[in-house]
């Protein structure tokens, strides 16, 4: 089994140990072994952002996690793009939208890069 990425909770809180075997068993990076970066990975996993990621997304594997990571801003900016796209006439086009034939540039793009998930 792959090393977790998120670490585990005890007493539904996450602790410094947790933190610690997290960042030695998961993170390459010299940056998270510094003071500054032990600070910010305990600050964030003690959060209440990061204990409602550890809870969801505690036995997810490391492929997943980072399929999350990567998609989810993907899914976000076309998201928020269209919903623009949308209200440009309720925002008086304050916002100049390339259209094409009544259709946004990305609507297009992702109806054509959809069908390449397929080939995975």
């Amino acid at each position: 089994m792959a090393a977790s990425v998120v670490p585990s909770l005890e007493a539904g809180k996450v602790t410094d140990q947790a933190v610690s075997e997290l960042r030695e068993s998961a993170l390459r990076s010299r940056f998270w072994q510094t003071r500054f970066g032990d600070w910010l990975l305990k600050k964030f996993w003690k959060s209440w952002l990061g204990l409602w990621f550890t809870k969801h997304f505690g036995k997810a594997t490391p492929e997943e996690l980072h399929g999350y990571a990567y998609w989810g801003p993907v899914a976000l900016a076309i998201a928020v793009t269209e919903i623009l796209g949308a209200l440009s006439k309720t925002l008086r086009d304050f916002i100049p939208w390339p259209r094409s034939q009544g259709r946004s540039v990305i609507w297009r793009i992702s109806i054509a890069s959809g069908p390449l998930l397929l080939l995975r």
